[in-house]
């Protein structure tokens, strides 16, 4: 957050970078970057309240909301914040992405994978965009699909660690524990 803090200090008040400030916090605990023990939520959730003093119907606001609530075991809630960031912001990247990642994680498989469709549709080129498919493969127990939408990947992108988590854990699900050992070495 410290270059945010200095555009902050450089532009003032402004909604968007108190967002993206509030999506580094989350990213700590999602991410696992940091302790989820050190307030990091509740940063995040400061830092939507900040936005929304600044602009009421922000869809980067609604979006870190709602990985707010997701964070917070209030799935419900989620899916209502996401939304809300959708409708004004249809193409919104992490209202998207987070939108399918709550389908799953609610067992709502069809939605999260059209959820995933349109994601890959506004943004084709970034890696996490592709994970979305792997992941749900993997979560719903498509696990030799998974294994191919992960080598799909790593050939996308060979350096991408989520990638080559995704593979091993695919292996394993198959009990294909060798060929899991040789991504993690």
């Amino acid at each position: 957050p410290g270059l945010i803090d200095t555009a902050l200090d450089l532009v003032g008040e402004n909604a968007l970078l108190y967002a993206t400030k509030g999506v580094v916090y989350y990213q700590y605990v999602n991410a696992l970057i940091k302790p989820p023990d050190e307030g990091y939520i509740k940063k995040a959730e400061e830092c939507a309240r900040q936005v929304f003093a600044l602009e009421s119907n922000s869809a980067a606001g609604h979006a870190l909301i709602g990985m707010v609530h997701q964070n917070q075991g209030r799935p419900a809630e989620a899916i209502r914040s996401l939304k809300t960031a959708l409708s004004i912001e249809p193409t919104n990247f992490y209202a998207l992405q987070e939108t399918s990642r709550v389908y799953m994680c609610v067992g709502r498989e069809i939605e999260a994978r059209s959820t995933q469709a349109t994601l890959r549709s506004v943004d084709p080129l970034s890696p996490l965009t592709h994970s979305g498919p792997c992941f749900t493969q993997l979560f719903f127990g498509d696990n030799t699909v998974a294994v191919d939408e992960a080598r799909r990947l790593l050939r996308y992108d060979p350096e991408f660690a989520l990638a080559r988590m995704f593979l091993a854990l695919s292996l394993i699900h198959n009990q294909w524990f060798d060929g899991a050992h040789d991504v993690v070495k």
